[in-house]
């Protein structure tokens, strides 16, 4: 069954509290909300974030909107998120080609995501990546292998073309606490995401990031001086999501953008 476009609510983070951001309830539309389009949220390329599902927003945005995307979808191993969350799918591999092909097209250069080392060959078979961009953890991590019991690296693979030649084709990030971040079941480290922010894009580049989850890269782009366009699926991540990026914001001093949309 066909679903129509969701319908959006464009605001700005300024002044706004939580009753004005209706927090609580499914989000109101108003006659002005309709003058927002998708294609004129992009062209201004500012900071939104987006609380619905990737696929239902990713088909409707034009081509080419963002210039690099940077996230970490679910690797399928049956985690325990939120329960809006399906982490155990007998779809999977289509599921990640609907949405791989959507970010391809979306993207100017470099598509860069983690896979979990589980799924490294069905990513292969789907496409094989242009790069390997490799975190190495450092510590005792469950890997997802039937040959291991620990995991000390990750890959995140690259596709599409670069900007600017890398310095480096990895980093040395353990994993951390971030009491920020322990809503979500798997955060990654905001340092790791940070650098390689730095390391692909420049600054005032536009990021998509369609499964925000702790929205580390959202705070990552605010911390580096580039724009998010963030999408997330969970009512809880999402709210969660945006105490987390409000609160970077105001410490930098920031223009956050609020888009919210119903699911």
């Amino acid at each position: 069954m066909n679903r129509a476009l969701p319908k959006p609510i464009a605001t700005k983070q300024k002044n706004m509290n939580k009753e004005k951001l209706n927090i609580n309830n499914e989000p109101q539309i108003t006659e002005q909300s309709k003058q927002f389009g998708f294609e004129a949220i992009v062209r201004r390329r500012n900071n939104y974030t987006i609380n619905a599902d990737c696929l239902d927003i990713l088909k409707h945005l034009p081509d080419k909107s963002f210039d690099f995307t940077v996230t970490d979808p679910p690797y399928n191993l049956g985690r325990s998120y939120d329960e809006q969350y399906n982490d155990n799918r007998n779809d999977y591999r289509l599921w990640c080609e609907q949405w791989f092909s959507e970010v391809k097209r979306l993207s100017k250069y470099a598509v860069v995501f983690s896979i979990g080392l589980k799924n490294l060959n069905m990513w292969y078979a789907i496409e094989q990546p242009a790069w390997i961009y490799n975190w190495f953890k450092g510590n005792n991590m469950g890997s997802g292998s039937k040959y291991t019991n620990i995991g000390v690296w990750e890959p995140y693979l690259v596709y599409g073309e670069l900007k600017k030649k890398l310095g480096i084709d990895g980093r040395y990030v353990p994993v951390v606490p971030q009491p920020d971040a322990s809503f979500h079941d798997c955060p990654k480290p905001l340092k790791l995401i940070q650098n390689i922010v730095e390391d692909f894009t420049d600054e005032d580049d536009y990021i998509l990031d369609p499964f925000a989850g702790s929205f580390t890269t959202a705070v990552a782009c605010l911390r580096t001086g580039r724009k998010h366009f963030s999408i997330e699926q969970s009512r809880l991540y999402y709210e969660k999501g945006l105490d987390r990026t409000s609160n970077v914001s105001k410490i930098l001093n920031n223009d956050f953008g609020l888009f919210e949309v119903s699911t």
